[in-house]
């Protein structure tokens, strides 16, 4: 007997209340499709695995988990869907699932597409269209921020984090009056007392906080105290002037200013000039940005520290053992003392590329972000606040970096880091929901000293090799052309792209490499003995992707 269990999912919870739904019709279409195979011995399952309203983008979705669940548990012999992109939209998760798949020895099968990953030529097929359904979705958060885009060139209010002072109506902001009023003194106390953490003790002092809000979707935010990052954030936003920022520029926009130009000017000025002298006298970001944030895999805080050496100061984070010079009670290859610098820039630039890659961003926030509008928001801010970063500003003495990152944990072959969604979400404002990463990790020792490197297949994009790229892109271009017809054969090709006929057979069983070794060289994160002349010098590349992934240095 093949115990079958069917899948069915869809994105929006639109219609879902009608009798016969697209999960009701997704199932009947499986389950004939099982009953078609009786004479293999097929049976259908009566548990049902649906998803209504959970997006393709992310393995978060309840019934997904239910499924893995009962496959790890020897429960099921083949998963049988309507289409491929119903189980995920993915290629990362897809391949994540394929190798749960294989490890338990279960098939799987699309009904409209009719193949199964029990064959080479599956998984080639299975590839392709993945490659297509990851292609769409890009396509459309590309479509999405283009269109947000144009409506803020034109000063419209898209959505998103409404600022404090105004609220939301029919897509327009309109002037909150009490709360228009706690910004104009937000103002007036900085140029009057020139420190943000002074107006911050001030407003502590009276009790004030930010204001309280209802999400769309139910969830209670504000009530407060106002951070030094609230605070920033407010007197460096041209929208009280009655303009629209989007992705570095400013627009005229279609709302009431509630800061005069003069004001505003003043208050720009100061700012930058604070932020100079931080700078020049080796405050800020030049100190350690991190103090108080990193933690050991026991939960133990690890140090700020300093040593000088030939006149030179050298910055660290240590263990409290190795701080009070107890190295014997941290036990051998135990404690931390790991350099400043490296570790800080480090973390940064996965940050940066983090905020710069929509997708992963999009896949990150997707699970409580469904409003297309506010996802793009979400995306333009994240792009500001990486040039924030890359600026070296970070608001001022780091803050960017420290409202952004809640906690750093180093772990066993893993770095932990909690990024707090209401730094990208200004709606949400700081301290509320936890977005959680994990980068794998190795550690270099020498002596007490440590140095973290990253490996594994699931960093953020470092630099990428270009030409590596550039392989992989005509691969894809060269196939979609073969594919639609667009080019009849390869000789045709070959004369088109003035590049020899067997050169372009080399390069395109590229498009067919599995979706992990794809996504991992498009990041930069492919070994490094990996290069464009090695890549398409190869004949005969494997289609089993386990082999692929032994032959290009991945297992």
């Amino acid at each position: 007997m093949v115990r079958c269990a069917i899948y069915t999912r869809k994105s929006t919870e639109e219609g879902l209340e009608q009798a016969f739904n697209s999960l009701d019709a997704q199932r009947e279409a499986c389950a004939a499709y099982i009953r078609s195979q009786q004479h293999e011995g097929w049976q259908e399952l009566s548990n049902r695995y649906d998803d209504g309203g959970f997006s393709g983008g992310s393995m978060e979705r309840p019934a997904l988990a239910s499924l893995l669940d009962d496959i790890r548990a020897g429960r099921i012999d083949t998963v049988v869907v309507y289409k491929v992109d119903r189980l995920t939209r993915s290629l990362a998760d897809f391949a994540k699932i394929v190798e749960l798949f294989e490890g338990q020895g279960v098939s799987f099968v699309s009904v409209t597409q009719q193949f199964n990953t029990t064959t080479s030529m599956g998984r080639l097929t299975l590839n392709v269209l993945l490659s297509f359904a990851q292609f769409e979705r890009e396509v459309t958060a590309e479509r999405i921020r283009d269109k947000i885009a144009a409506s803020r060139k034109k000063g419209m209010w898209m959505g998103g984090g409404v600022p404090v002072g105004y609220r939301a109506e029919e897509r327009q902001l309109v002037v909150d009056e009490d709360q228009a009023q706690l910004v104009g003194r937000i103002f007036d106390l900085y140029l009057e007392l020139g420190s943000v953490r002074a107006v911050q003790q001030v407003l502590d002092a009276e009790g004030i906080r930010t204001p309280r809000r209802t999400s769309k979707a139910g969830r209670n935010h504000g009530g407060r105290p106002f951070s030094r990052g609230n605070l920033y954030s407010i007197l460096g936003n041209p929208v009280y002037i009655g303009r629209v920022r989007h992705r570095g520029e400013v627009f005229d926009g279609r709302h009431e200013a509630i800061i005069d130009r003069e004001t505003w000017t003043r208050v720009q000025k100061q700012l930058a000039h604070q932020a100079r002298r931080k700078r020049d006298t080796g405050g800020g970001a030049s100190q350690h940005l991190f103090a108080g944030l990193l933690f050991d895999e026991e939960g133990a805080p690890l140090y700020a520290t300093q040593a000088s050496k030939q006149g030179r100061r050298y910055r660290y984070y240590t263990s409290k053992a190795l701080v009070e010079g107890r190295e014997d009670a941290a036990g051998p290859g135990k404690g931390w003392r790991i350099t400043g610098p490296a570790f800080e820039k480090l973390v940064v630039e996965q940050l940066q590329a983090l905020l710069r890659d929509p997708i992963r961003l999009m896949d990150l926030l997707e699970d409580n972000t469904r409003d297309n509008t506010r996802l793009a928001d979400l995306i333009d801010r994240a792009a500001e606040m990486a040039d924030e970063l890359c600026s070296e500003q970070a608001g001022s003495d780091g803050d960017l970096l420290r409202r952004l990152v809640r906690r750093i944990e180093l772990r066993d072959g893993i770095l932990g880091l909690a990024l707090d969604r209401g730094t990208l979400d200004e709606q949400d404002g700081p301290g509320q929901e936890e977005l959680s990463i994990e980068l794998p990790v190795r550690v270099a020792r020498r002596g007490v000293e440590s140095r973290i490197v990253l490996s594994g297949e699931n960093t953020y994009a470092g630099t990428p090799d270009a030409a590596l790229v550039r392989l992989i892109t005509r691969a894809h271009r060269w196939n979609n052309m073969l594919a639609t017809g667009e080019a009849g054969s390869l000789q045709e090709l070959s004369r088109e792209a003035g590049i020899d006929r067997s050169e372009i057979g080399r390069v395109l069983q590229l498009a067919y490499l599995a979706p992990d070794i794809t996504e991992a060289i498009l990041d930069g994160r492919q070994p490094s003995e990996l290069t464009a002349h090695r890549l398409k010098r190869m004949a005969g590349l494997p289609l089993d992707w386990a082999e692929q992934r032994k032959a290009l240095g991945f297992a």
